[in-house]
Order: structure tokens, then C-alpha cells, then sequence
């Protein structure tokens, strides 16, 4: 009981809030999703595309778990999303809702406003791209509140996810197997953006390993490219962090399967928006700004953030993709961002030689 209350003490110093009950409430093992797109024709092609893999009872069975399609427009549908089986619980599908001409309104998803989220995509694609009409990434969403996380659900279904289309996204409000690099895992609470992007990219055009670069630039571009917003210290950490002075707030992961000439890369990202503890969010920098600066500048919306990164992340893909020398155009304003330009750092592999870090080489972006 002691050790207990020390820990509980040691969190509570951390701004952790713990639950008061001892009792262990088992994991539900089966999430409720919601899919939609900007336009009904994706939703309806998406449709199309899944069809060799319904069986009769519209479940997909994939390799690391099956999904139940449930159209919102079918009452009788709608109720197997409730159903829990009494048996062989691991083998509970997990249900997609599919929308054809509304999003889910609020009643529905309250952590996540649909309209909100594809008002801010209209407007940012519009500012970024001249009318935006070309733009597609963030066109389809799958939506979670709680799901175990949005990279593995994308990157261990295979073939799932190869019927998607390059630039659909998978949204969670909270994740309880959140993905990082290697092996590490974590729960996403609430407050941060979390998602992850289908990218289909052709092998004979620029090297994949700077997609990565891509999205975390993206993050940091997304809000400090908006009037007002520029003096924000948000930061680049090498490979792949988003920081704050010296405090990570995000962080970003790409898997990749290979097939036919193409890489399906899985580009996943979070990033801590709203949720100040144990450390901080890029709300509260905003907050603290607009008090040593007398300024007004409004905090984001997870809507509003993710339909930002999602614009500012194509724009760069494209422009990425289309330029013979890859990444090199974005190299000016990586530096800008990052947090490494001259630093000294100890090369324990070569005698523990000093060196100082002078920018990533245009192969394989290595200090």
C-alpha cells in the first residue's frame, strides 16, 4: 500500500492523474469506426475497390484482424455494430460505418467534427494550391476514437490497405498501442493529432527515406508558415521529432511494404496539441506567446491542425516527387528548422572523435 501511494505521488508530481479504483477493466477488443470522404464518389469508389474482399456477411478478414463494412443508410446494418459475440471474443470484427453523403455528425463522433475537419481542408487547400482542386490527401477519412493505433491498423492489414487510395487517412482520438520507432509503444491520450497516410509511391522517383523529413517539416510548416505564427519555436530534432525549445512534442514514422515497382508506405504522425501535461502543447506555446508578446493569436483545433498538415504535407510530396533532385529543395528551410546546425557532437564508434554536424547528405539523409 505504501508503494503504491509513492507512485501515486510520483505521478501526481508529474501532472498524471491517477484512477482511484484498483480493479483491472479488461481492453475492448473490438473498435467502432467511421468512414467518409469530401466527395461521395471516393467513398462509393472505395467501395468498389473492397468488394473481392467482402465474404457474405460483409466482413473483410485480413492478417492481423477482420472488419465488419456497415452501411449508416441500413438500419439493419447499423445494429451488428452494436453486437458483441457471447464466445470467442478474440474474433470480434472491428466495424467501419460507411457514410455516403453526410459525414457523422457530432451525436456521433464527439472528438471529432467531420464538417469542421473538411472546411478547414477546403480552405487550406484553396490558400495552398491556387483552388485546391487537385489536391486529395485528407479527400477520405477513417475515423476511431479509440483505436489501438493508426499505423498498425493501415501498415499489418496488407491487403486492406492496398485498396486504398494515396492520401487517405486513418484519424484516432486516443490510441492504446500507439506506435513510435523500433519497438516502442505508448497510449495516446486525448488532445494530441494522431494519423496516419497512405502514399503509394513509384520506386523509380525520389528516394523514399526523405518522406519522413517531409511530414515532420510539414508539421512545423503547417502552423509557422500562418501570418502571425512565424516566431513559434517549433523545432526539428533528426530523424524525425518535433520540438519545442528542448521539450519533443511529436514525432513521426513511415513503414513500407514493396510491390510492383511501387512502395505502399504507411506515413504515420502525432503531435501533442491540447494535452500541457507532464510537459507541453503546442496550444500552451501558443498561449504563452500571445502573454510575453501582448498578442491574440487563436489556438488550433485538432480539425484545424490536421486538415493544415495533411495541405502543407501533399504540397511537399508533390513538389517532392516532381523535381529531379528530390529533397534539395527543401534543404534551406530544414536547416531553418532543425535544431543540429553546428553542433558538436562525440562519435563513440570512431574513438569517441569529435565532429560537427553540418547538414544530412542528398542520398540517404544521413548527418
Amino acid at each position: 500500500m505504501m508503494l503504491d501511494h509513492f507512485i501515486r505521488g510520483l505521478f501526481s508530481i508529474l501532472g498524471l492523474n491517477l484512477s482511484q479504483r484498483n480493479e483491472i477493466t479488461p481492453s475492448k477488443l473490438s473498435f467502432t469506426l467511421h468512414l467518409t470522404s469530401i466527395r461521395p464518389a471516393l467513398t462509393n469508389l472505395w467501395l468498389n475497390n473492397i468488394n473481392s474482399l467482402k465474404d457474405s456477411n460483409n466482413i473483410i478478414k485480413v492478417s492481423n484482424e477482420s472488419f465488419r463494412i456497415i452501411d449508416n443508410s441500413h438500419n439493419n446494418d447499423l445494429s451488428q455494430a452494436q453486437q458483441t459475440p457471447s464466445d470467442d471474443n478474440m474474433n470480434i470484427p472491428n466495424s467501419i460505418i460507411v457514410y455516403h453523403d453526410q459525414p457523422p455528425p457530432l451525436s456521433i463522433t464527439p472528438l471529432f467534427n467531420f464538417k469542421d475537419f473538411f472546411d478547414h481542408l477546403s480552405k487550406e487547400r484553396i490558400i495552398e494550391s491556387d483552388g485546391g482542386n487537385k489536391m486529395e490527401f485528407g479527400s477520405t477519412v477513417l475515423y476511431g476514437e479509440v483505436i489501438s493505433s493508426t499505423q498498425t491498423l493501415l501498415d499489418k492489414n496488407f491487403k486492406f490497405t492496398q485498396t486504398l487510395p494515396t492520401g487517405f487517412v486513418c484519424v484516432a482520438s486516443q490510441q492504446n498501442q500507439g506506435r513510435g520507432r523500433g519497438k516502442n509503444s505508448w497510449i495516446s491520450p486525448l488532445g494530441c493529432v494522431q494519423f496516419s497516410v497512405v502514399l503509394k509511391h513509384p520506386s523509380n522517383i525520389s528516394s523514399v527515406v526523405f518522406i519522413q523529413y517531409l511530414l515532420s517539416l510539414a508539421v512545423v510548416e503547417a502552423i509557422r508558415t500562418k501570418k502571425g505564427y512565424e516566431d513559434l519555436p517549433l523545432r526539428l530534432k533528426w530523424p524525425n521529432d518535433i520540438y519545442t525549445e528542448n521539450v519533443k512534442i511529436g514525432g513521426v514514422i513511415i513503414n513500407s511494404h514493396f510491390l510492383q515497382d511501387e512502395f505502399l508506405l504507411i506515413a504515420g504522425c502525432g503531435v501533442n496539441l491540447s494535452n500541457s501535461a507532464p510537459t507541453t502543447a503546442i496550444n500552451r506555446i501558443i498561449s504563452l506567446y500571445n502573454h510575453e508578446n501582448n498578442t491574440q493569436l487563436e489556438e488550433f483545433s485538432q480539425e484545424q491542425l490536421l486538415a493544415a498538415i495533411l495541405v502543407k504535407f501533399e504540397s511537399f510530396y508533390k513538389e517532392f516527387c516532381s523535381h529531379k533532385n528530390g529533397f534539395e529543395p527543401f534543404l534551406d528551410i530544414y536547416y531553418k528548422r532543425w535544431l543540429h546546425n553546428d553542433q558538436i557532437v562525440t562519435l563513440e564508434a570512431f574513438n569517441n572523435r569529435r565532429a560537427r554536424i553540418i547538414g544530412i547528405t542528398t542520398d540517404f539523409a544521413l548527418i
